[in-house]
């Protein structure tokens, strides 16, 4: 492969890929905070970056049952 067609190549990837990173990011920043909550005050309009949020407020205060509810 040439270094020209190796350039095309990441430039292609790169920008398959761009859109995907910056939802992510976007994603990751959303407004609504949550501590831990039980299973009952989880919604299915939750983001999964704020289930995760979540799942890690529960480990840290050591709710393991909710954490695990919660993934």
């Amino acid at each position: 492969m040439d270094w020209e067609f190796r350039m095309r190549w990441l430039a292609l990837i790169c920008t398959l890929l761009a859109p995907s990173v910056v939802s992510a990011q976007a994603n990751d920043a959303l407004p609504r905070e949550f501590g831990c909550v039980s299973q009952d005050e989880l919604g299915n309009d939750m983001h999964p970056s704020e289930l995760a949020r979540i799942m890690r407020a529960c480990a840290a205060e050591q709710r393991y049952d909710d954490a695990v509810q919660v993934y």
